[in-house]
């Protein structure tokens, strides 16, 4: 995993820089003051509502801060826990109002896949120029789940496929398996999830859950910000995959 206080330096490596992600089981918190990160991530289930105020309050202590002086909020917006990516976006609505702050809404997929590539506990990323590719997996209800496809070199990461709702394995989900068995060798990286339905010839490729950690969001939403494409709170919204609603039809 990444060290608790990892060195950062990059465009806007000096902007005060708050990271939220709340999608999961787990409540992680990542507080950038220059070159100095600052770390809190607890495995809280349903009870983040709780506990995210009082964690970030001893955040802010612990790196001498006051939350007024935050320059830009990254946050995880989904697709995620219907209640949690809730909590992250409105703790940054807050935030973000009390410090002027500009946001930036990172997607669940994003993140997942950018921890992934931290978490020395999974057979993840190599190095060397090889392209990685990441399918990212992540539960909504029932059998359906967020599916998206990415790939890394080095440390650029890009998306091949955004986020779909999935009750059955797409026609790309089948070409991917239909590759992997012409080819003799597993090319693929599968992170979050394995659904019943998902072609058996891409079983081997799941590589376990990685814990989303805030810590990895920093360095992209800083160059956002860097590059003026951090926004204004308005902004700090849920991210919806066409197909997915909140609203359900009454009987």
């Amino acid at each position: 995993m990444l060290p608790p206080n990892p060195r950062v330096g990059y465009a806007g490596s000096m902007t005060n820089t708050l990271c939220i992600e709340t999608s999961t089981a787990y409540c992680s918190l990542a507080l950038a003051v220059g070159e100095d990160i600052f770390f809190q991530q607890r495995k809280l289930e349903r009870s983040h509502n709780e506990h995210i105020l009082p964690m970030l309050t001893e955040l802010f202590a612990r790196a001498g801060l006051n939350k007024q002086d935050v320059q830009v909020i990254g946050f995880g917006a989904g697709p995620g826990s219907f209640t949690g990516v809730r909590i992250a976006a409105s703790v940054t609505q807050g935030l973000a109002l009390a410090s002027a702050s500009k946001v930036v809404a990172m997607k669940g997929s994003e993140i997942l896949v950018r921890s992934a590539g931290e978490d020395n506990t999974l057979d993840g990323y190599t190095s060397g120029g090889e392209a990685t590719n990441w399918l990212a997996v992540i539960p909504s209800r029932a059998d359906a789940y967020y599916v998206s496809l990415y790939q890394q070199i080095d440390a650029e990461l890009s998306v091949l496929i955004e986020d779909q709702l999935m009750l059955e394995a797409s026609d790309w989900i089948e070409a991917l398996a239909q590759d992997i068995t012409a080819q003799g060798k597993n090319t693929l990286k599968i992170i979050g999830a394995m659904p019943d339905w998902m072609p058996g010839a891409l079983t081997s490729a799941f590589v376990g859950t990685p814990v989303p950690d805030a810590r990895v969001m920093i360095s992209q939403v800083r160059q956002l910000y860097a590059n003026g494409s951090a926004q204004g709170v308005e902004y700090a919204l849920p991210i919806y995959v066409e197909g997915d609603s909140p609203w359900r039809k009454s009987s």
